[in-house]
This record gives structure tokens, C-alpha cells and sequence, in this order.
């Protein structure tokens, strides 16, 4: 009986040469600039792969983190201590909407 080799997270065996791939969070995709990591680990030895696979996934995760970070900061909103007067309404929906449509764009292209 043959037994299965378990391949680390991330990590599949393409012809003789490990690959390392992970998905960024959709969240995360307009900050990254990409919808996921996809790169040979240049080897064909499993436990070399395993190393090479766990310190690529920190630094992934690290930079994720600091997207994380971004992202955070860029929802973090001002208390109005007035209601805006209507041009100042019209100019922050028509300000929102451009970013989301820019955005959009982005996560499109």
C-alpha cells in the first residue's frame, strides 16, 4: 500500500519543481496590487520545499499585515460636530463614488 505524501499549506508539485501559492483576501487585492502569490520554490527536494515554503508564507503574512494596517487606516472616519452643508454632501458622494469606481478599475485591470 502506497502511503500520501502531505504536501505543507500552500504548496503543490508541479512535474518535478515545488510551487508555492496563496490567495490574497479580496479585501486586500486593491492594496497588494495582485489576487495571489504564485512562484517556483526551485527545488524538488520536499524538505527544502517545506523550509523555503514556511519563510515565503511569513513574509507573506507580514505583508498582509501592513495591508491590513493600511486598510484600517484608510476607513478610519472623522466625527462631523455639524451636518454638511449640500454642496459639501454632493462633493463627498461624488468623491466616494469616484474612489469606488477607480477601484474598481483597478481590480478589474
Amino acid at each position: 500500500m502506497v502511503s500520501e505524501v502531505r504536501f505543507p499549506p500552500y504548496v503543490r508539485l508541479r512535474g518535478k519543481v515545488f510551487w508555492f501559492r496563496r490567495r490574497v483576501e479580496d479585501g486586500l487585492i486593491p492594496i497588494i496590487g495582485r489576487g495571489e502569490f504564485n512562484e517556483s520554490l526551485k527545488t524538488s527536494d520536499l524538505a527544502d520545499a517545506r523550509k523555503l515554503a514556511a519563510f515565503r508564507n511569513a513574509e507573506i503574512e507580514a505583508e498582509f499585515e501592513r495591508a491590513r494596517a493600511v486598510r484600517k487606516a484608510q476607513t478610519t472616519t472623522v466625527p462631523l460636530h455639524q451636518q454638511p452643508t449640500t454642496e459639501e454632501g454632493q462633493y463627498i458622494r461624488e468623491a466616494v463614488r469616484s474612489y469606488l469606481l477607480e477601484e474598481d478599475e483597478a481590480v478589474r485591470m
